[in-house]
């Protein structure tokens, strides 16, 4: 009897699982509404887009970290290429301080010889203090109008020796008014006698020039 009861449990959950299991099969095959259709093809967009979202937000990250590297490679580039041109810039600036610093320094020993200059001629020809500065200001006024002169790319060779001579002339005739013609001769004795021995007279060469123009005529 008890095998009877247990063979038909048996039997009956079997057939109750079966039929459960038909059932089950029976509601995955049964077909989508329109509207089930509508809400799977909007998730399947919702999960397309976010997957292209994502996609293009990798590609961003990608573009700009590359930008960026580029962006710093130019700056990098600049940059030495500013350093270097800073440096032959300085060096050049320093060239030029160094050409300048030269020139200034020629001229300040050009001067500096020039005065010596003139104060062993005013000392040869006895002329005092007083009358030396004097004679200093008439030749420096002179000589700067007897270097116009020459710089003038007008005149003919001929022209200039004639202004340079008439030039003197007056140089010589504004000296005498100050020490008088004994010591102006004394002086342009004594100018000569320098310019002879010593090489630091700078404008020995065009009052000479003058004076033999004069000599000539």
């Amino acid at each position: 009897m008890k095998k009877i009861i247990l063979t038909s449990l048996v039997f009956a959950m079997g057939f109750f699982a079966a039929e459960a299991q038909t059932k089950k099969k029976s509601k995955k095959a049964k077909p989508l509404t329109a509207e089930q259709k509508q809400k799977s093809t909007l998730a399947k967009m919702e999960t397309d887009r976010q997957a292209k979202f994502e996609t293009q937000r990798l590609e961003r990250l990608e573009a700009d970290s590359i930008r960026k590297a580029e962006e710093q490679m130019e700056e990098f580039t600049k940059d030495s290429l500013r350093q270097d041109w800073k440096t032959k810039r300085l060096a050049q600036v320093d060239s030029t301080n160094n050409v300048n610093w030269t020139k200034t320094v020629a001229d300040r020993d050009a001067r500096f010889d020039h005065d010596r200059s003139q104060n062993a001629i005013l000392k040869s020809a006895g002329v005092n203090d007083v009358q030396g500065r004097k004679v200093k200001a008439i030749n420096e006024q002179y000589n700067d109008r007897a270097k116009a002169v020459k710089m003038d790319s007008t005149l003919s060779q001929e022209q200039v020796s004639m202004q340079l001579a008439t030039i003197n002339d007056e140089r010589r005739a504004k000296i005498k008014e100050i020490v008088g013609s004994s010591k102006e001769k004394k002086l342009e004795k004594s100018r000569k006698s320098y310019s002879m021995k010593n090489t630091d007279d700078h404008d020995a060469k065009w009052i000479n020039d003058a004076a033999m123009v004069k000599k000539n005529n």
